[in-house]
């Protein structure tokens, strides 16, 4: 920090869960009010909610204690208020850890004086020390300024993705007449979609997606087996001329909106998103909202056309040491 600022030593220390919980559900919300999606409201509920407990008996669900507990990360302190905060969130995937930085939020009387910065270097310095290197953070992409911030501190840009969501309750389309047929997934189909979704989910990001490629495999027990997990999938293809041409695949979650993954040849990638958003909109008559991620800029137009509004960009940001 700069001469003059205040040192990270006196008033950086470890968030304490619970008690923490309800003073940082105020400042991430009072920061991210004009940007928060229903997954982020839902985020703070359940904050505050969870910070309850501290001071009565009530009780969450046993799954959302799992999604906050224990939640992990750092507070900035004035006058022994919490002013600032970042979040660091675990992810074990394939027996490797990632930290995902989160939350760096500082109320607005308290910017400009080198909080955020202190917070997000004290936590690199932290993940460092336990032995892990694998951090990433996510920006939207009209955050020029925090851009600029994690820039310095080491972070490189990787990959930019757009958040897309369609409404419960759309009304179905029109379906234009076309030769693209749809069909059920075939098991000569995996192939293909395996590589597609890989083009689509670069695999150094699907630890944060939980994009799990073996549980879309093809096959009697691998369905058995999402059956008995509760993940049930259903996919289903586009095709002209009998050549594949993609695949969608839907999830319920227990999340705001429900997923859809797609995996699309590159050559025909608007045609087949098209087709494939068309049959769904046409045959799945949803009671919830339906969330795609994609690679940001791709097939725009196709998305709006099929009546799916643009949530936001971001950009996922890896920390380079080297830097």
């Amino acid at each position: 920090m700069t001469k003059g600022q205040p040192s990270p030593l006196t008033h950086i220390r470890a968030l304490r869960s619970p008690q923490d919980l309800l003073p940082v559900a105020d400042v991430i919300e009072q920061c991210f009010a004009s940007t928060l999606d229903e997954d982020g409201r839902d985020f703070i509920r359940q904050l505050r909610k969870a910070g309850r407990i501290a001071l009565s008996e009530e009780r969450l669900p046993f799954e959302r204690e799992q999604d906050l507990y224990p939640l992990q990360g750092f507070v900035w302190l004035e006058d022994d208020q919490i002013v600032g905060n970042l979040s660091l969130i675990p992810f074990i995937f394939h027996d490797r850890t990632y930290q995902l930085i989160a939350n760096v939020a500082v109320l607005p009387q308290f910017r400009n004086q080198g909080i955020g910065r202190a917070l997000t270097e004290h936590a690199i310095d932290q993940v460092r020390k336990s032995g892990n290197n694998e951090i990433w953070l996510q920006v939207r992409d009209d955050n020029p300024v925090a851009q600029h911030l994690y820039q310095t501190l080491g972070f490189r840009e990787h990959y930019r993705r757009d958040t897309w969501l369609l409404d419960a309750h759309q009304v179905p389309p029109i379906v234009k007449s076309s030769n693209i047929i749809i069909t059920t997934r075939r098991s000569s189909d995996w192939k293909n979609q395996q590589k597609w979704l890989q083009n689509n989910y670069p695999q150094d990001i699907t630890w944060n997606f939980h994009l799990e490629e073996s549980r879309f495999e093809p096959g009697f027990w691998k369905g058995l087996q999402n059956l008995i997990k509760v993940n049930v999938l259903h996919h289903w293809a586009a095709r002209k001329n009998d050549r594949l041409l993609g695949l969608a695949t839907w999830e319920a979650t227990r999340h705001f909106a429900d997923v859809l993954w797609l995996s699309v040849d590159p050559e025909v990638q608007e045609i087949a998103i098209d087709a494939l958003l068309q049959y769904f909109r046409s045959e799945f008559f949803s009671i919830r909202p339906v969330q795609i991620n994609y690679p940001a800029n791709e097939a725009r137009q196709v998305f709006l056309n099929n009546s799916f509004k643009l949530q936001h960009t971001l950009i996922w940001m890896k920390f380079t040491s080297e830097s």
